[in-house]
């Protein structure tokens, strides 16, 4: 059976594919403009959380996830592109809060959210937004 963690991972990622664009996950390099419009997702870091106040054989119980959904697209017309980004992000938005990943969520602790631009300096047209996230995770 997964654990929570596992399942975290998976709910981001059907987040991501609720945007009907290519997913990549953990994508080793910078997508060519030919490649795109595309989503990319960092699993990033799954770290233990230590408590002083807990037995040893439990401290790894709680972890902190901060993975990422990046969404790049490719439009000529800087008007689309906006309109485009916007849409997307409403998308992602509404796919975060119909999501279950608030259930993963340790009592007691907040997630973090923080959206942020995406301009790829020397390619023209190409721009996006990344949602980069942070929570802790209680392990079943």
């Amino acid at each position: 059976m997964n654990d929570a963690v596992e399942l975290a991972v998976a709910e981001i990622l059907t987040i991501a594919a609720s945007l009907d664009l290519p997913v990549e996950v953990d994508y080793p390099y910078d997508p060519d403009a030919d490649e795109l419009p595309m989503v990319l997702v960092d699993t990033g870091q799954e770290e233990v959380l230590e408590d002083e106040d807990m037995p040893a054989d439990g401290w790894t119980t709680y972890w902190r996830l901060s993975p990422s959904i990046e969404v790049i697209v490719n439009r000529n017309d800087p008007m689309a592109l906006h309109a485009e980004l916007s849409a997307k992000w409403a998308t992602l938005r509404q796919a975060i809060d119909d999501s279950d990943l608030l259930n993963f969520i340790r009592e007691g602790t907040k997630p973090q959210l923080r959206k942020l631009p995406i301009v790829i300096e020397g390619k023209p047209g190409v721009a996006g937004f990344a949602v980069q996230m942070s929570m802790e995770i209680e392990r079943d």
